[in-house]
């Protein structure tokens, strides 16, 4: 199955060092049990997505998790990409807030606003000093 090849891709990538992601593992955890219905799939691959959100935590392979908030009034292009129906939204949000808490990672919140410029964003926070 594709999923698990990104998601092995991912872990991998993630360990890189002077990595910069805009997801990590554990999104990619929250959108599979976001969207993985009743009986769509074996208890062997859950456990999968669990342990390889559980390895990334055990050994923090993130230096720093940065959580943009859930925001309804910001419209998401429907690209065929991205979920743009707001309950599911939700409900992947919550459940990354659930697998960030239930494997012990911090977070820091930053309410991101899409009309500030990336300047100011990444002196917001403390990344301009980042060599690309």
């Amino acid at each position: 199955m594709w999923f698990f090849k990104s998601l092995k891709r991912k872990v991998e990538e993630d360990n890189l060092p002077h990595y910069v992601a805009d997801k990590t593992v554990f999104d990619m955890g929250a959108r599979w049990f976001a969207h993985m219905p009743k009986g769509g799939a074996t208890e062997e691959q859950h456990e999968e997505v669990i342990r390889a959100m559980r390895e990334c935590a055990e050994k923090s392979i993130y230096d720093r998790i940065i959580y943009l908030p859930l925001d309804f009034s910001r419209s998401v292009a429907d690209d065929g990409l991205r979920t743009t129906e707001q309950y599911l939204r939700y409900k992947r949000d919550l459940l990354l807030k659930g697998a960030l808490s239930q494997f012990g990672v911090s977070v820091e919140t930053y309410d991101f606003k899409f009309t500030d410029s990336p300047e100011k964003v990444l002196n917001d926070l403390g990344l301009n000093q980042v060599k690309r």
